[in-house]
């Protein structure tokens, strides 16, 4: 996580149609593991855009993200 955390959020880094879920795992994965400091850059630079993985693995995809991003 600490890697992808560095270096996904660089400007430029993620280029392909698959960044939204990549960033969106990456926010997942940081507020289950308690990061919520460290989630907000990945929260902000998916900017509202809910993909199914990961936000669907606990329920309906945009309930679950608003309420993981209403954490932070």
């Amino acid at each position: 996580m600490d890697q992808a955390l560095t270096s996904w959020l660089s400007p430029g880094h993620l280029r392909q149609a698959a960044a939204v879920a990549d960033l969106g795992l990456l926010a997942y994965c940081l507020v289950r593991a308690g990061r919520t400091g460290d989630a907000r850059p990945a929260f902000t630079a998916i900017d509202g855009l809910v993909t199914p993985w990961p936000w669907g693995h606990e329920g309906e995809p945009l309930e679950r993200y608003t309420f993981y991003a209403g954490r932070l």
